[in-house]
Protein backbone atom coordinates (compact mmCIF):
# COMPACT_ATOMS: atom_id res chain seq x y z
CA UNK A 1 0.00 0.00 0.00
CA UNK A 2 1.11 3.67 -0.64
CA UNK A 3 1.52 6.45 2.21
CA UNK A 4 2.08 10.31 1.94
CA UNK A 5 3.81 11.47 4.78
CA UNK A 6 4.99 15.42 5.71
CA UNK A 7 8.34 16.32 4.23
CA UNK A 8 10.72 19.04 5.50
CA UNK A 9 13.96 20.62 3.42
CA UNK A 10 16.20 22.61 5.24
CA UNK A 11 18.84 24.55 3.18
CA UNK A 12 21.74 26.11 4.26
CA UNK A 13 21.34 30.01 5.24
CA UNK A 14 17.93 28.68 6.86
CA UNK A 15 15.77 28.47 3.91
CA UNK A 16 12.81 25.76 4.52
CA UNK A 17 10.65 23.87 2.92
CA UNK A 18 7.80 22.08 3.39
CA UNK A 19 5.44 19.48 1.60
CA UNK A 20 4.78 15.89 1.07
CA UNK A 21 6.56 12.32 0.02
CA UNK A 22 4.63 9.40 -1.02
CA UNK A 23 5.57 5.69 -1.56
CA UNK A 24 6.12 2.90 -0.68
CA UNK A 25 8.08 0.28 0.32
CA UNK A 26 10.40 -1.64 -2.85
CA UNK A 27 9.70 1.29 -4.40
CA UNK A 28 10.73 5.43 -5.61
CA UNK A 29 9.07 7.54 -3.08
CA UNK A 30 8.29 10.92 -4.98
CA UNK A 31 9.00 14.15 -2.57
CA UNK A 32 7.29 17.29 -3.52
CA UNK A 33 8.36 20.82 -0.77
CA UNK A 34 7.62 24.33 -1.33
CA UNK A 35 8.36 27.82 0.57
CA UNK A 36 6.70 30.88 0.48
CA UNK A 37 9.14 32.40 -1.45
CA UNK A 38 8.54 30.30 -4.29
CA UNK A 39 11.29 28.10 -4.14
CA UNK A 40 10.07 24.22 -4.97
CA UNK A 41 11.81 21.14 -4.71
CA UNK A 42 10.82 17.73 -6.48
CA UNK A 43 12.91 14.79 -6.18
CA UNK A 44 13.04 11.07 -5.41
CA UNK A 45 14.65 8.21 -2.96
CA UNK A 46 14.33 4.40 -3.54
CA UNK A 47 12.01 3.20 -0.24
CA UNK A 48 14.23 -0.35 0.33
CA UNK A 49 11.99 -3.19 1.97
CA UNK A 50 15.10 -4.18 4.32
CA UNK A 51 18.13 -2.11 4.53
CA UNK A 52 18.17 1.83 6.57
CA UNK A 53 20.57 3.61 3.90
CA UNK A 54 19.20 4.42 0.65
CA UNK A 55 19.49 7.12 -2.02
CA UNK A 56 17.82 10.42 -3.70
CA UNK A 57 18.24 13.02 -5.99
CA UNK A 58 16.12 16.18 -5.65
CA UNK A 59 16.15 19.31 -8.48
CA UNK A 60 14.83 22.85 -7.56
CA UNK A 61 13.03 25.14 -9.91
CA UNK A 62 16.47 27.74 -9.29
CA UNK A 63 18.09 25.23 -11.49
CA UNK A 64 19.78 23.67 -8.17
CA UNK A 65 20.08 19.73 -8.25
CA UNK A 66 21.66 17.48 -5.88
CA UNK A 67 21.75 14.29 -4.07
CA UNK A 68 21.23 12.91 -0.83
CA UNK A 69 21.55 9.75 1.70
CA UNK A 70 18.90 9.30 3.84
CA UNK A 71 18.39 6.58 6.89
CA UNK A 72 15.62 5.27 8.70
CA UNK A 73 12.64 2.52 7.94
CA UNK A 74 9.45 2.68 6.45
CA UNK A 75 7.94 5.66 6.46
CA UNK A 76 10.28 7.37 8.85
CA UNK A 77 13.60 9.31 7.22
CA UNK A 78 16.47 11.75 7.55
CA UNK A 79 18.10 12.73 5.13
CA UNK A 80 21.56 15.08 4.19
CA UNK A 81 23.09 15.96 1.27
CA UNK A 82 24.70 18.99 -1.12
CA UNK A 83 23.19 20.92 -3.93
CA UNK A 84 25.65 21.90 -6.85
CA UNK A 85 26.23 25.25 -6.10
CA UNK A 86 28.00 23.89 -3.05
CA UNK A 87 24.45 24.44 -0.29
CA UNK A 88 23.95 21.42 1.92
CA UNK A 89 20.67 20.42 3.23
CA UNK A 90 18.66 18.40 5.79
CA UNK A 91 15.58 16.41 4.44
CA UNK A 92 13.25 14.68 6.56
CA UNK A 93 10.19 12.48 5.66
CA UNK A 94 7.49 11.23 7.74
CA UNK A 95 9.11 12.10 11.41
CA UNK A 96 7.59 14.66 13.93
CA UNK A 97 10.92 16.07 14.27
CA UNK A 98 11.94 19.45 12.78
CA UNK A 99 15.18 20.15 10.94
CA UNK A 100 15.80 22.72 13.80
CA UNK A 101 16.40 19.59 16.35
CA UNK A 102 18.91 18.51 14.09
Amino acid sequence: CSATVPATMRIERSQILRGSASGKVGSDAVISVNNMEGLSCAGKMFIPVTETTTEGTIQCNDKRKGTFIAKGKGDSWAADGKLNDGSKFLLLLGTKRTPLDY
